[in-house]
């Protein structure tokens, strides 16, 4: 989340967000990740993403053990805050 996008928020964007999210890709690319479900800024993006996931986890159960599923979530951020409180 940028705090362009949410301009109640009181944090500034950190600058090193965008740099972290294009190293990680480029790790996930070496470690032979074919596919990264991303949800930037958006609930429905995040909606979007756990259905693609939750299609492609009946596939593997489908498959018996054919099909091999790797999750791994990693969030970044620093939280928003409102009026002094800091939410995640």
């Amino acid at each position: 989340m940028y705090a362009k996008t949410r301009p109640e928020t009181e944090f500034a964007d950190l600058p090193d967000v965008k740099k972290n999210r294009k190293a990680f890709l480029e790790h996930f690319g070496q470690l032979g990740i074919e596919e990264v479900i991303e949800a930037e800024d958006s609930r429905e993006q995040y909606r979007e993403g756990l259905e693609r996931l939750r299609v492609k986890a009946f596939e593997a159960h489908k498959s018996k053990g054919k099909i091999k599923l790797f999750i791994y979530v990693y969030y970044s951020g620093h939280g928003i805050m409102y009026g002094g409180a800091t939410m995640l």
